[in-house]
């Protein structure tokens, strides 16, 4: 089958995916100019800001497409086959293949012509514009300028990622107690916030004075909205120059060379979310958020900014904004777990990091706070020096517990927990044959865990198994107490669980697998629903051979947290000698201040 297949491939899959997005953003023109080059902008390449530099293997389908075309082409190669028929699929991997076989499709899949692309990349604009000034008008309308001056800036979004709790304090969805450390130690915070408020599944569309108002006369939120205006959103949505670029560089004979990859042409890979990126509102929105950071960096003059969203476009935008300003250190603190299938995380050392040979540097932070060993390896593989990357833990993962589980059950039916991601695509296939294999097995009950910010139930496959499992409205805590045996693809749920004595298998994604547990330690991984029944059918004999032991626990935590306490503490150290070191560049503007209503 294909997932296993393909699993002896994804090293070079990684390999070829970054290097040609690299190669397409380093091709010259006749004279010796960069494609990124071409895009730079206010001292940055807004090539930064498109979604292919980005790599996003969780959004985009090119990665996954990548390690199809690969597999099928190496398979066909081994066999000597000239033909290959294509039962539906991606119209994209056809024509990719098309390059070195004779490629028949039979029932394709529907497609869209670049037109109805770039129209609804335009579409997206306007959405944007009207978006973004509604919200632009709503910020300077409900939202206070702070009156003190924050040593230490934390990145945040109003009210996905930070919000008013019960008590009317302020808690962090991934800093969690950093604030208060830093406080304790003499360190005045605050959020450099950006209100985007539809984030959350349920939280949609609630009006923005109700959103707003929990900001009320604190002094500590600084709204990045409130430093633009209506002439600066129309600015940013009517410039079409990235996109004119693109059109121009797209007809290049060294801009189509570097799609090859042997005999396959990877090009009709790309050619939707190049043109959708460049037509879209991607460019727009981070060139705002640069522009609205270096305002409030000029304006506010911090010491610090501190992101959890560590080479992300709109983080990307803020290191450019500060950069400009020229008013802070950049700092970042790893979110989550990485596997190398996360090719968003990765850099090329050379190219991205460093600039070569063009000068064009991904803008990335000064100094990363990584969660684990693993962690660490992964941004120094991007080319970080080894003291820039420090071995902290994650204040999201403040107080990780590992235990073995306070009860083993021994007898059925045992409660097995299918942990959910963002990508319900490929979710809904694990779900698939979890109820299938269960069904044969016998003996289970089965629930779901949502990701936070994905549904699985609005998949449209979801109807035919809904009957068969039932969707946990339960905190994580009680998901993972509450259950004998976890399945995924990839979540850090997973990895928490295995902390908690709890036996966790993987599911192998058809397309990039993100899990970090499965790359540090052997953990049961199931490609056939065949493979799966039977290994269930085994458990509900005796489950005791599938808990993990205390040793493995002990790698993982080291590997993918570091330690399960004093992550925040160690991190408010870091940051206050840093603080204590940093002088601001120059003094403060005190005429760059937020622009109210009506303004410009």
């Amino acid at each position: 089958p294909a997932r296993e297949s393909s699993r002896g491939l994804r090293a070079e899959a990684r390999s070829v995916y970054v290097a040609t997005v690299v190669r397409m953003s380093t091709s010259q023109d006749e004279g010796g100019n960069t494609f990124r080059q071409a895009l730079d902008h206010h001292f940055v390449s807004r090539w930064w800001y498109h979604p292919v530099s980005f790599r996003d293997s969780e959004s985009s389908p090119i990665y996954a497409w990548i390690v199809a075309t690969l597999t099928i082409q190496k398979q066909a190669e081994a066999a000597g086959m000239k033909r290959i028929v294509i039962v539906g699929g991606p119209p994209a991997v056809s024509r990719a293949l098309s390059a070195a076989f004779d490629v028949t499709v039979l029932d394709p899949a529907e497609t869209q012509s670049p037109a109805m692309i770039l129209l609804r990349g335009l579409a997206s604009r306007v959405r944007y514009l009207l978006g973004s000034r509604r919200r632009i008008e709503a910020v300077k309308r409900h939202s206070l300028r702070p009156r003190r001056r924050a040593d230490v800036l934390l990145a945040g979004f109003l009210d996905w990622s930070f919000r008013r709790d019960s008590e009317g304090g302020w808690t962090d969805r991934y800093f969690k107690a950093l604030p208060a450390e830093l406080e304790d130690r003499g360190v005045k915070t605050g959020w450099l916030a950006w209100l985007d408020p539809d984030a959350e599944p349920g939280m949609e569309g609630r009006p923005f004075p109700t959103i707003l108002s929990q900001t009320g006369a604190d002094d500590r939120v600084l709204m990045l909205q409130s430093f633009l205006n209506r002439r600066d959103v129309w600015r940013a949505i009517v410039d079409l120059r990235p996109l004119l670029a693109y059109w121009r560089w797209n007809r290049k004979g060294s801009f189509r060379r570097a799609f090859r990859h042997g005999s396959a042409d990877l090009q009709p890979l790309f050619a939707n979310d190049l043109l959708m990126g460049f037509s879209g509102a991607s460019i727009p929105n981070c060139e705002l958020v640069a522009l609205a950071t270096e305002r409030a960096a000029r304006a506010a003059q911090p010491r610090l900014l501190l992101t959890f969203l560590e080479h992300y476009p709109h983080s990307r935008a803020q290191y450019a904004g500060m950069r400009r300003a020229g008013a802070a250190r950049l700092a970042s603190m790893q979110h989550a777990s990485y596997s190398r299938d996360k090719t968003f995380l990765h850099l090329d050392p050379q190219s991205e990091l460093a600039g070569k040979p063009d000068g064009a540097v991904c803008p990335h932070p000064d100094v990363v706070f990584a969660m684990g060993t693993f962690g660490k390896q992964l941004f120094e593989e991007c080319g970080y020096p080894p003291a820039s990357v420090l071995l902290t833990g994650s204040a999201r993962y403040e107080g990780l517990v590992v235990s073995r589980p306070a009860e083993v059950r021994e007898e059925p039916p045992f409660r097995l927990l299918m942990v959910s991601s963002l990508d319900i695509h490929s979710e809904i296939e694990m779900v698939e044959a979890v109820v299938k294999a269960a069904g044969k097995a016998g003996g289970y009950g089965l629930r779901i865990r949502n990701h936070p910010f994905r549904r699985i139930e609005t998949h449209p496959r979801f109807a035919r198994i809904a009957g068969s499992v039932t969707i946990s409205d339960s905190s994580l805590h009680d998901d993972i107490d509450g259950s004998d045996l976890i399945l995924f693809t990839y979540s850090t749920v997973a990895e928490e669980a295995l902390l908690r004595g709890k036996p966790v298998w993987q599911w192998l994604p058809s397309g990039f697998n993100g899990s970090a547990l499965a790359e540090v330690v052997a953990i049961p991984q199931f490609g056939t629903i065949d493979a799966l029944s039977e290994a269930l059918a085994a458990y509900l004999r005796d489950p005791r051979p599938w808990l993990p032991d205390a040793e493995r626990q002990q790698e993982v935590l080291l590997r993918l947290f570091y330690r399960a306490e004093g992550s925040a503490s160690r991190i408010a150290d870091e940051l206050k000698a840093r603080v204590a070191g940093a002088k601001p560049a120059r003094p403060v503007d005190e005429t760059a201040v937020p622009l109210r209503a009506g303004e410009s």
